[in-house]
């Protein structure tokens, strides 16, 4: 139920986007292909939404993913000009003690 209304609220951009990880590939191989399959065909899923999704077996697959989507937030925030906000100082406060 999560699943589906963590999905369902970042593609209505109700919420920021947001990653999300269903670890045990056997367990939701089912659901992945259920989605792939019918819902992006029957258009209720976007093809692009998929990468919102990582299906995973793998602890290091999701570390290196959560690292990446952070410095892409970090990214984003220069961008936007936030560079003096305490979200901002945070963020690069936690990447930076990341190996501690």
């Amino acid at each position: 139920d999560e699943f589906f209304e963590s999905l369902t609220l970042t593609q209505t951009r109700k919420i920021s986007p947001m990653s999300i990880f269903l670890v045990g590939t056997d367990y939701w191989s089912k659901l992945y292909d259920f989605i792939s399959d019918n819902m992006v065909k029957e258009g209720v899923v976007n093809k692009e939404d998929l990468k919102l999704i990582t299906f995973t077996d793998s602890i290091d697959t999701i570390i290196k993913e959560v690292e990446e989507r952070l410095v892409s937030h970090i990214n984003d925030l220069k961008t936007s000009g936030l560079t003096q906000s305490e979200y901002y100082e945070k963020l690069i406060e936690f990447i930076s003690n990341k190996d501690d």
